[in-house]
């Protein structure tokens, strides 16, 4: 392959990465504490590559629910839930009450608290800044609020759940920072609009790339056949 070609089909590899992900944060626009996944883009041997997956951890905008379960994070930090694969993190805070009386977040995976499993009886529900939980005026638990010293060290797998990569030995730390906010949820941090216009800017390169690979391969194709004439 000459270096044109390989040029050009790198170019489309990487372009279809962007789409990929520009295509998942589109499809999870309205999803609750989605966050966005940005590719940098670098070179190697003068050839475009993407580097990095990164997860945009900026904080999305905030809706009042007056839901007593639904639970939006100020600051640095993330609920912390539990999987079949370990604790993960997220700031989807959609939250409710299974048959058990189990926090649980939509998917099933109960809620952490400092003594496990967050396991509330009582109606009468309130959650305070610091994540203490409380029923009928009783104690019952306290929110584990976890946080990592940044860049965090989550995989790119999911935009709302989030699982440490073991690699890096990261440490789960207390997010002494963040603050509840009782009744609210933190929405998508995907900007609608600037996503569709990247869509465009995206497709645009890749035709661009295709452009060129049917140019070379027509001049190649060319050469060929004028040296099978000599």
């Amino acid at each position: 392959m000459n270096i044109g070609m390989y040029r050009a089909v790198a170019g489309c590899i990487v372009q279809q990465e962007r789409l990929d992900a520009a295509s998942m944060n589109m499809a999870n626009s309205s999803t609750i504490g989605y966050k966005a996944i940005r590719l940098s883009l670098g070179f190697n041997n003068d050839v475009v590559q993407v580097d990095r997956k990164n997860i945009d951890f900026t904080e999305g905008g905030r809706q009042d629910t007056r839901n007593k379960l639904d639970l939006a994070l100020d600051g640095d930090g993330f609920f912390v839930v539990q999987t079949s694969r370990g604790p993960a993190y997220t700031r989807k805070g959609n939250f409710s009450l299974n048959a058990q009386g189990e926090l649980v977040t939509q998917e099933g995976m109960p809620v952490l608290g400092q003594n496990g499993p967050v396991k509330i009886t009582g109606h009468d529900i309130h959650i305070s800044a610091d994540g203490t939980i409380r029923a009928d005026g009783r104690r019952v638990d306290k929110l584990r609020l976890a946080t990592f010293r940044r860049p965090y060290p989550f995989d790119t797998r999911s935009g709302s759940l989030f699982f440490p990569d073991p690699a890096t030995g990261a440490q789960e730390e207390p997010a002494k920072g963040a603050v509840v906010q009782q009744g609210q949820i933190e929405l998508s941090n995907v900007n609608l609009m600037k996503e569709m216009v990247r869509l465009i800017e995206i497709s645009t390169s890749y035709e661009s790339c295709q452009k060129v690979i049917q140019t070379v391969d027509e001049m190649d194709q060319k050469i060929i056949n004028e040296t099978n004439k000599m």
